[in-house]
């Protein structure tokens, strides 16, 4: 397609959008390059493309983007985002961009960035750990958003598992497990109750999983198949079970599928169909 309209941005980043829905995103990134090379970019593409430089982290990338996109349309972007950035470092100057910000703009306009602002306002004085899950909770807040607000509890809460934890399960719901692996690593090395330290492990063994680390995968599926918690239980023993397979063990994975087929967890029906 983008052969056929060579010149059209906004075809080469709805290729981009598509190759990271898919989880590839060093192809998600080559497109997106080279729709900022050209000349005639509209307003979509330009938000659009900033928005997955932020998710996968490549602040600097989203920033020349919402500068270049703030300067062509008089927008404001590019003053909110360097506030969120300064935020992230840690700057006590992100108040004074994102209060800028607020006074030039209003939230008609700028519904999550002026929400968002507003709210980082209101904890200028203090961002403790229970302003982090809140904001991270947020629903209101948009994740390309949340990433930096992760960033800055990364910095400031080293000795903290959630924010490792959250960070990590964020990039995995993206399909960006390299990175989900490199930030739920920091978890071997939290202090954990029981319940966090499960859905932890049932995490770092799917992105492993999913990232094609299937040996050390089942490692840490096995103490996950005697889990209390049924959803826990069953992912782990089909995903071990599947891990089996890979293997050629063709009977250790089927004594597996037909527990988790008579279950009923979303997995039963995926057992099922693999015992066909």
């Amino acid at each position: 397609i983008a052969e056929q309209f060579p010149n059209t941005a906004g075809v080469r980043c709805d290729i981009a959008s598509e190759y990271f829905y898919a989880g590839k995103m060093n192809s998600a990134l080559l497109w997106l390059d080279s729709c900022y090379r050209l000349k005639d970019i509209d307003e979509t593409s330009f938000l659009n493309g900033a928005f997955t430089y932020s998710l996968l982290g490549y602040y600097d990338d989203a920033m020349t983007v919402l500068s270049v996109y703030s300067k062509k349309f008089n927008r404001k972007m590019a003053t909110y985002y360097y506030g969120l950035m300064l935020f992230s470092n840690s700057s006590a100057r992100c108040f004074d961009v994102l209060n800028e910000f607020c006074n030039a703009t209003d939230s008609n306009s700028y519904t999550n960035e002026f929400y968002l602002a507003k709210k980082l306002l209101a904890v200028r004085d203090s961002f403790s750990i229970g302003d982090y899950k809140s904001l991270t909770e947020d629903p209101n807040i948009p994740d390309y958003y949340k990433v930096l607000i992760h960033q800055r509890a990364l910095r400031q809460f080293k000795n903290a598992c959630e924010p490792f934890l959250n960070y990590g399960v964020l990039q995995s719901s993206l399909k960006n497990y390299a990175a989900a692996i490199q930030f739920l690593e920091e978890g071997e090395q939290c202090k954990m109750n029981a319940g966090q330290a499960e859905f932890w492990m049932l995490h770092y063994a799917y992105d492993l999983f999913m990232n094609g680390e299937k040996a050390k995968a089942a490692v840490y599926f096995k103490p996950l198949q005697r889990s209390a918690t049924p959803f826990t239980q069953q992912a782990a023993k089909y995903f071990s079970a599947k891990i089996l397979l890979s293997d050629n063990k063709k009977e250790e994975a089927k004594n597996l599928l037909v527990e988790v087929a008579a279950s009923k967890t979303k997995f039963a029906e995926l057992a099922k169909q693999s015992l066909q």
